[in-house]
């Protein structure tokens, strides 16, 4: 933020909007103050502004119906303030089903963005604060920013974007940060976050993005939460937020198909088996909201099964020694030992999320795999220790099999949303500036 602009927010005063609209076409001293900033901002003379009311009426046709809340009692420039509260409580009410009530008559595409949103004037769901030096010039014109909370537009992402996905295709995590801007196409624009650079003594606090707006239908029309082209699924009336809820604190809108906290190995394995293939159980009627949360426990539980978490190669070592005597008739030894090494990898991970083709094949025929030598090795950790890691994997010799015949991809059906972004996102917890 800027150093001037006062952290603490102001009531938007009652001035009627006609009022408003007079004071900044008669009153020299609003233009000559809003000329001052720009004039602080870009650092050069321009006082020869002063004699056009150019300036002033492009501020006013920015702020449009936002000019009735944006001045002070001291008829000081004010920016508007979207906090997360204000928003959840917003998304609460409507329980993301949103249809904007009057049209947008300002210019500034923050102001569509609110719009489109069905947060207006009145509503007193944004706030306002002192503007100091934010104004930004276009074209030599002054208008404002929205400062708004990252987890506000993390939820707004996460309810409207549009993702597009082809069959078999990874599903990708958004976030921001110094590798690259990111562009998100909503149901009634497109979010672009421009790069940021932070480093470790250096964390990002704050985020700059830009608003374009759709067409006049597309900001006109109902939000429907978690939509897809041709397709909305839709929860049950008046669950939407619920189901969300309950994505962001357990990894998956349906909390029978969350990972038991604190639970046995075999516990965890069983849970991993039995919602192995939930994304493509989701239907229209029942759809499913999955977060790259509960993808890394998957394969947390996975690597602990088949590695101790990453720190025993035992099992695969054992694996791979009993390929040259297991016989395989097809398949070379080679590259069955090459194929369980990379099945097996300490580190990374082996599952991802992906769309697949409803009518696509759902397993291998093969008739020879290299986990086929998994069944002897763990018949021998019978002999194990009891309580020891090796003699669990034999007493659930049958679901360790199962976990060695998954697919790495999760495949998600039209009716699975993968959020973009959580609680662990960059986005979340910093200010961004939307112009």
């Amino acid at each position: 933020m800027m150093a001037d602009a006062a952290d603490e927010t102001s009531s938007a005063p009652t001035t009627a909007y006609g009022t408003t609209v007079g004071d900044i076409d008669r009153t020299v001293s609003t233009t000559n103050a809003v000329l001052l900033l720009v004039d602080r901002w870009v650092g050069k003379p321009i006082a020869s502004l002063a004699k056009s009311r150019s300036d002033a009426q492009v501020l006013k046709e920015s702020l449009g119906e936002w000019a009735t809340e944006a001045y002070d009692a001291q008829r000081r420039l004010m920016i508007p303030v979207l906090r997360k509260d204000a928003f959840i409580k917003h998304l609460l009410d409507t329980d993301g089903k949103i249809t904007p009530s009057v049209p947008c008559t300002a210019t500034a595409p923050w102001a569509h963005f609110l719009c489109a949103l069905n947060i207006r004037p009145g509503m007193g769901i944004t706030q306002w604060k002192p503007a100091g030096q934010a104004l930004r010039l276009d074209n030599g014109s002054p208008r404002l920013h929205l400062e708004v909370d990252g987890e506000v537009l993390c939820h707004v992402i996460n309810f409207y974007i549009l993702d597009t996905y082809s069959a078999g295709e990874l599903i990708s995590r958004y976030d921001v940060g110094p590798v690259q801007a990111i562009t998100c196409k909503l149901q009634f624009g497109t979010l672009r976050f421009l790069k940021t650079e932070s480093t470790d003594s250096n964390p990002i606090s704050e985020v700059k993005a830009e608003f374009e707006a759709g067409t006049f239908a597309d900001l006109a029309s109902r939000r429907e939460p978690f939509a897809v082209p041709n397709e909305t699924a839709r929860f049950e009336g008046g669950t939407v937020y619920a189901h969300y809820q309950n994505a962001l604190n357990h990894g998956v809108s349906n909390t029978q198909a969350k990972f038991p906290p604190n639970a046995s190995l075999t516990t965890r394995l069983a849970a991993l088996l039995a919602n192995a293939n939930i994304g493509r159980a989701a239907t229209r009627s029942e759809p499913l909201l999955l977060t790259h949360d509960w993808l890394h426990e998957a394969n947390r539980i996975r690597r602990r099964v088949l590695s101790q978490g990453g720190q025993d190669t035992s099992f695969l070592d054992d694996l791979v020694s009993a390929v040259d005597g297991h016989g395989f008739k097809y398949l070379d030894p080679a590259s069955v030992k090459d194929s369980l090494r990379s099945q097996i990898a300490l580190e990374g991970n082996f599952f991802l999320y992906a769309y697949y083709a409803r009518h696509g094949p759902w397993a291998s025929r093969d008739v020879e795999k290299p986990i086929d030598v998994a069944l002897p090795v763990l018949n021998r950790y019978e002999r194990e220790p009891q309580g020891t890691w090796k003699y669990t994997l034999f007493t659930v010799k049958s679901s360790v099999i199962k976990l060695l015949k998954m697919k790495a991809n999760i495949a998600c059906s039209e009716y699975v949303r993968v959020l973009n972004f959580d609680r662990d996102s960059k986005l979340w917890n910093v200010t961004v500036k939307l112009w």
